[in-house]
């Protein structure tokens, strides 16, 4: 709720208004963290390190998975990280 409102407007809504409210604030922050990952990762499709996907194809994919558990190991996420990272560097 950002600052918008201050809490005595807040106190003459409804629970359902409010509900609402908070609802949406969390969407949009869940969509502005969101966002800040796939900027991240943009470099990395624009040199095509990585597969190109678009924000909305990203935002859907990992809003509408379950959460995936894998057996990969700190020291191999790191080497990928570190082979993308030198594919980065190469371009």
């Amino acid at each position: 709720m950002h600052g918008f409102y201050d809490f005595s407007y807040i106190k003459t809504l409804s629970l359902k208004i409010i509900s609402r409210l908070l609802i949406k604030a969390v969407e949009k922050q869940q969509e502005k963290l969101l966002w800040e990952r796939w900027l991240a990762i943009y470099p990395y499709m624009e040199t095509g390190a990585l597969n190109f996907i678009s924000f909305n194809d990203y935002k859907g994919k990992l809003l509408n998975k379950e959460m995936k558990t894998t057996d990969i190991t700190a020291e191999e996420i790191e080497e990928d990280i570190l082979k993308i990272k030198a594919l980065y560097e190469r371009r």
